[in-house]
């Protein structure tokens, strides 16, 4: 996920403890969430993907 174009990475690698695992925060476009399946894909542990979508009007 980390290595797919438009996926930008908000959090900075660090060293964690044995048996705990490195949180991770990534943003990507809408646009780029529909098209590229990788990014669709469950990803398990400490990861969370923020999907950055047009503003739209609902009346």
């Amino acid at each position: 996920m980390l290595n797919q174009d438009g996926a930008d990475r908000l959090t900075e690698p660090f060293s964690v403890k044995d048996n705990f695992a490195e949180q991770t925060v990534v943003m990507v476009r809408g646009k780029v969430a529909l098209e590229n399946e990788k990014v669709q894909r469950e990803i398990f542990g400490p990861f969370t993907v923020i999907v950055k979508c047009p503003r739209t009007r609902i009346d």
